[in-house]
């Protein structure tokens, strides 16, 4: 009589499936239809903010545009110096950057 502890333990073997294969393989994940595509919205506040930078930087081209045409009429008028030439063009860029804080202000409060 053989002891328990002498026999071999049973394999189990899985079945083959239908399929051909061994093991049942997960499914695949599907992808979806090609013309359910959609395209990713651009926010109205977006648009807006690009184009007030974009007119606001054309409008400052201008301006220094114009600045240029009339200090050559200044220089002449005025019989200004250089110096006094260059300050009259630095003004501009100061008044930006002391207007520029107040602006956005007002563009909050006022709407």
């Amino acid at each position: 009589m053989a002891s328990p502890e002498a026999e071999e333990p049973e394999m189990h073997h899985p079945e083959p499936s239908p399929e051909g294969g061994d093991a049942k393989k997960p499914p695949l994940p599907q992808s979806p239809p090609a013309n359910t595509t959609s395209k990713p919205k651009i926010p109205r506040t977006l648009i807006f903010a690009t184009l007030y930078a974009s007119i606001s930087g054309l409008l400052f081209g201008y301006q220094m545009g114009i600045t240029g045409g009339a200090l050559h009429s200044l220089q002449s008028s005025m019989e200004l110096t250089a110096a006094q030439s260059e300050s009259i063009s630095s003004l501009f860029f100061i008044g930006l950057m002391i207007a520029s804080p107040f602006g956005g202000y007002a563009c909050d409060r006022l709407g």
